[in-house]
């Protein structure tokens, strides 16, 4: 059988935690900021879902990105830093150096290491747009060798349907005098219809 408790045995919130023992207005203002943590997740659920903001892996994307280009520039300065102040420590002013040196090569390092890191973090995290992007790279180098219109126009209905996968496409060529022009629509199986 339970004994009763001795002391309140409602101080206990779920997850563990403990309500202080203030009582009165505090355990009030205690008690709706705890329920506004809770109402947090639920707040940006909401927030995605009402605003359309389903894109939030581009900027989850970029933020991996600029944490990877942090942690790997952080430690090349250190590292440049550690090397430089014990080879330049016969020096005056060594540990001065090498912070000047190790700044100026993190600074020379950023722009490449952050396009690196993107175009590797875009490789993994939105592999769509890096293959559209490797579409349309195809199609121009295809584009350089291709002089007949009507290769190019279903070429160009090939890149654009496998890239953006629009609903409808319309392809207008302008003729060789600017007084007419030919209207091409409805590119399939190769004709030109």
């Amino acid at each position: 059988m339970r004994r009763p408790c001795s002391r309140p045995c409602n101080d206990r919130l779920p997850g563990g935690f403990r309500r202080p023992a203030w009582g009165g207005l505090a355990d009030g203002l205690f008690l709706l900021g705890f329920l506004a943590l809770l109402a947090l997740p639920l707040a940006i659920g909401v927030a995605v879902l009402r605003y359309r903001l389903y894109e939030i892996d581009r900027m989850v994307s970029r933020t991996i990105a600029y944490a990877i280009v942090s942690v790997i520039l952080g430690t090349a300065f250190f590292g440049g830093v550690l090397v430089l102040s014990t080879t330049l420590s016969g020096f005056a002013q060594g540990e001065t150096i090498a912070v000047a040196a190790s700044t100026l090569g993190a600074f020379a390092a950023f722009q490449p290491v952050v396009h690196r890191v993107r175009r590797d973090v875009d490789r993994r995290f939105n592999r769509a747009s890096y293959d559209a992007g490797l579409i349309a790279a195809a199609f121009s180098a295809r584009l350089r060798d291709q002089v007949d219109i009507a290769g190019v126009a279903i070429d160009l209905d090939e890149t654009v349907r496998g890239a953006v996968k629009p609903a409808a496409l319309g392809l207008r060529i302008r003729g060789p005098r600017h007084d007419r022009s030919a209207n091409v629509t409805g590119l399939r199986d190769g004709r030109i219809s």
